[in-house]
Formats: structure tokens, sequence, C-alpha cells
């Protein structure tokens, strides 16, 4: 096969016009960003909270033998933190519109936290540690996320384009 570069066409031919991609205008990232700071707050909080907690228990077992008390009460304020957190998750979706799995997220914090309180007075450790030890790093990876600029990032928006045309190749 021999095949000839593009020069070969004739000077009146003219080469069709690749059709142009629609242009969807940009989301406004800054419409609601205010949306971010409420969840950053709730976020941090909790993540300190559940940090908190096996600082405690280490107290007590050290000798400290009142920080028992302190760790039962901190571990039972903390799912309703994580409902904060849901509401602040919700509203950043909702009207900043932000993304949806730290919704998910928040919301998977809910029944474990229950869970791990139950596991904790029934002195079934365990579960008690492995659960709270996935608990703490959830709510540290949530708390570090809400504090880089993805925090702001929008929803896709898809743009709503009919497909191009396949172009065959017109050389031989």
């Amino acid at each position: 096969m021999n095949r000839q570069p593009l020069a070969h066409v004739s000077q009146g031919s003219q080469i069709p016009q690749v059709p142009q991609i629609p242009q969807v205008p940009p989301l406004r990232e800054t419409r609601h960003r205010w949306t971010a700071w409420p969840l950053r707050m709730l976020l941090t909080l909790h993540a300190a909270m559940a940090i908190a907690q096996p600082v405690l228990i280490g107290r007590y077992l050290d000798g400290d033998f009142d920080r028992l008390g302190t760790h039962g009460t901190n571990g039972s304020v903390l799912p309703a933190i994580v409902l904060l957190c849901l509401g602040g998750a919700l509203c950043h979706w909702a009207i900043g519109r932000g993304r949806f799995w730290p919704v998910l997220a928040t919301a998977l914090l809910v029944p474990v936290e229950g869970m791990q309180i139950g596991a904790g007075y029934a002195h079934n450790l365990a579960v008690h540690i492995p659960l709270g030890t996935s608990i703490v790093a959830l709510a540290v990876l949530l708390a570090a996320w809400s504090w880089t600029p993805r925090v702001h990032q929008s929803r896709a928006r898809r743009a709503i384009t009919k497909p191009l045309p396949a172009q065959g190749f017109q050389g031989d």
C-alpha cells in the first residue's frame, strides 16, 4: 500500500470541517462555599473526640481510674456529634452542591458508633478495640479531607450533547 500525504489534494477541493463540541459553562465553585465550614468544624470536633478515646482508656490502664468514666462519657457523646456531622454533610451536599460520599461515610458512623458503645459496655474487647480503631481512622480521614481544597469541588454536571459522527479515513 502506497499512502500519499495530503499534499495530493487539489487546490479547488475543500477539507470537511470537524464538528465543534458544544461548550458547557463552568460551574460556579464559590456559590455556597460557606457550607464547608460547619462541616469542617464538626468533623474536626468528631475526630478530636475520637482520638481522645484511646488516650483516655490508656490513662485508665496507667492507673488514673477516673478516666474510665470520662472515656464512657466521651464515647456516649460521640454519636450525637456524628449526627451533627451527618447534618453538616447533608447541608454541604444539598445546599453547597458538594459530594455525596461524605453523607454516606457519616451515615455509616451512626450505627457503628452505637455498636461500639454496646460492645464497650458489654466488655467485648474483641469487637470494641478493632471497631474503635476503625472509627478513629475514618474520623481522621474525614476531618483531613474536609480541610483540603477538594471539599469545594462541586458535583459534576453532565453535558447533554449529541455524539459526534464517526469519521473514517479518506486518504486511500
